[in-house]
């Protein structure tokens, strides 16, 4: 016969087994109190001894916990990845201004190539003759200029002649140009320009300027040679002659007359003369009413030396 106690015992034993197993199937679920269908496990009754036979209680089976619903399930954690923010570029600190660079120093331009195919004109000399500028121009190429061609000369800033080639200027070779209205009258330092307006190509540009100290080769002589009453009023004209070979162009000269008993100043003119060589003109003053007075009259070259002063000068009593 089994002992009571041990009887006792085993099923003590089998119910704490199920209890537990109910236990750990809840917390595997994830059981919440507040599901409808939440298992609830009721204490057995004690067991009651049977008078003869014993009957061995069956080994509980574990009971399968039922599947949870949706229905008033508890709302799960939603997992939001957190993205990093992108790594911000630290703002370099302004640079300091800098000074712009030096540019290279620009070599000046070469002077034009020489061109040895074609002519080269250049000035040779520059003289004086009758008071007249005359220049050697010369063809220094290896070119000849050819027949037809205008050759100009620039004196003084402007152009003061030309020639026409009758035939070519063969290399090397040179002529004369006289300049007829370009005078010396004075020492001077003169500069001319052959082909001032490139008409003619040349080998070589930079040799068609001469500068040259000239001097006159004849001096101006003029020569005052009446004094007269002249016209209804009588007003005085004084008679100027150019007694030198060569004309006067543009000679500037001043014209003063004094009465000859007080040496008082009657008048005082300047006057722009041209004259032809022995050739006489008459400048007429202001002052009237001069007949039967005895006056001076004198004649002041300006800015070149006359070739004889004392007939610059002349006394005469008004007629």
């Amino acid at each position: 016969m089994i002992p009571r106690n041990l009887i006792i015992a085993v099923s003590a034993l089998a119910l704490l087994a199920g209890a537990g197993i109910v236990i750990i199937a809840l917390a595997l679920v994830g059981g919440d109190e507040s599901t409808s269908d939440r298992t609830t496990v009721a204490a057995s009754p004690t067991p009651t001894l049977a008078p003869a036979t014993v009957t061995p209680t069956p080994e509980p089976r574990a009971t399968r916990p039922p599947t949870p619903t949706t229905i008033g399930a508890a709302i799960k954690p939603t997992f939001t990845p957190t993205v990093p923010a992108p790594p911000t570029t630290p703002t370099p600190p302004p640079r300091p201004p800098t000074a712009p660079p030096t540019p290279p120093d620009v070599p000046p331009p070469a002077p034009p190539a020489s061109r040895p195919e074609l002519p080269d004109l250049a000035l040779l000399d520059l003289a004086v003759s009758g008071d007249r500028v005359s220049a050697v121009v010369g063809n220094v190429g290896e070119q000849a200029v050819p027949a037809g061609a205008t050759v100009e000369l620039a004196l003084r800033g402007a152009l003061a002649g030309s020639s026409t080639l009758p035939q070519g200027l063969s290399a090397p070779g040179n002529f004369s140009i006289l300049l007829g209205q370009e005078f010396i009258y004075r020492p001077e330092s003169v500069t001319a320009v052959v082909d001032p307006n490139n008409l003619i190509p040349e080998a070589n540009e930079a040799n068609n300027t001469l500068t040259r100290q000239l001097e006159p080769d004849i001096l101006l002589d003029l020569a005052l040679t009446g004094l007269n009453a002249a016209g209804a009023d009588e007003h005085l004209s004084v008679s100027v002659r150019n007694n030198s070979p060569v004309p006067a162009r543009q000679v500037m000269a001043r014209l003063s007359v004094y009465r000859s008993d007080s040496n008082s100043l009657l008048s005082s003119t300047i006057h722009q003369l041209n004259l032809e060589p022995q050739g006489t003109i008459s400048l007429t003053l202001a002052p009237s009413g001069l007949r039967g007075l005895s006056l001076r009259a004198v004649l002041e070259v300006m800015g070149i030396m006359d070739g004889n002063p004392a007939n610059n000068v002349l006394n005469s009593t008004i007629p």
